[in-house]
């Protein structure tokens, strides 16, 4: 795959060229709307910066290389070092409907899992050695039934692995955040 193609968050794969590097670093954060509450600012911010790999995350009150909207899209992330070609008026990662009421597991399971996204890392249902356990009809069937998905879309987002190529990795884990 070409690393010059910009991904939708809904469709992600990792293409090394998406890797911050491994050189320290500070992203800064910034929220749609501004004026969201500080304390749920101050949450979000501490779950990405549970991520102990050399990035941390940094409140800005200008316009923040990631930018956090908590619009009706659901969850997701662009991945990677493609934040930066989204433009500044538009979200890096969406948290839908979070607040200061959303469990503390809902923080640690969606805001982790995405903030990996950010810092460019797939998902990890993608590695072939999880894939092959996947009985082919019954992840038809389950994401018809859940997600409305066809087969082309089950395919694509479930049953086809990540090429080794394109990623760094550690062994398969299929307990993981992502």
């Amino acid at each position: 795959g070409s690393s010059a193609s910009l991904m939708t968050p809904q469709f992600l794969t990792i293409f090394t060229s998406k890797y911050w590097g491994a050189s320290q670093r500070v992203l800064t954060v910034s929220f749609i709307p501004q004026h969201s509450p500080f304390d749920l600012k101050t949450r979000i911010l501490s779950h990405m910066n549970a991520w102990q790999i050399g990035i941390s995350f940094a409140l800005t009150s200008a316009i923040g290389q990631i930018r956090i909207a908590f619009g009706p899209t659901g969850y997701w992330s662009y991945l990677g070092t493609d934040v930066l070609l989204i433009p500044n008026n538009q979200p890096t990662m969406n948290l839908q409907g979070f607040n200061m009421q959303t469990p503390e597991a809902e923080f640690r399971r969606v805001v982790r899992h995405e903030t990996g996204h950010t810092l460019a890392f797939s998902h990890e249902h993608m590695r072939k050695e999880l894939i092959d356990r996947i009985d082919p009809q019954k992840a038809y069937d389950y994401f018809l039934r859940n997600q409305g998905w066809s087969r082309e879309v089950v395919d694509q987002q479930v049953l086809t692995p990540l090429s080794d190529k394109s990623v760094k990795s550690t062994p398969a884990d299929q307990t993981s955040i992502m």
